[in-house]
């Protein structure tokens, strides 16, 4: 377990009306989302290496408290960046902690 000193928030898509008959898709927060105490931190050279054998998109890793309403659906924004989430480590079913492994879209 690491200390959790950073806030992030995290996201869903929403659809939202453009007036002409189509959508297009906003990021809003989740309920109980804003705010949530994380531990942060970028790839080291290794991790990176094992992702991109794998084909996986991932720069940062955010540990936050276990929840069950984390999916690759949803999305961190940290330090007003967004960030797809690719995987959601549940710890073995621990319970206890959650990883999300993440990139940056903006």
């Amino acid at each position: 377990m690491h200390l959790k000193d950073k806030k992030i928030s995290l996201l869903k898509a929403i659809k939202v009306s453009d007036g002409m008959g189509g959508y297009k898709i906003t990021w809003k927060e989740i309920d109980g989302g804003a705010n949530i105490w994380a531990y942060i931190r970028y790839l080291s050279g290794n991790e990176f290496i094992q992702a991109a054998a794998l084909s996986a998109k991932v720069e940062m890793i955010f540990e936050i408290n276990y929840r069950t309403d984390i999916t690759t659906a949803n999305r961190v924004r940290y330090n007003e960046k967004d960030y797809n989430i690719t995987f959601v480590d549940k710890y073995e079913g621990y319970k206890s902690d959650l990883k999300l492994y993440a990139y940056v879209v903006n």
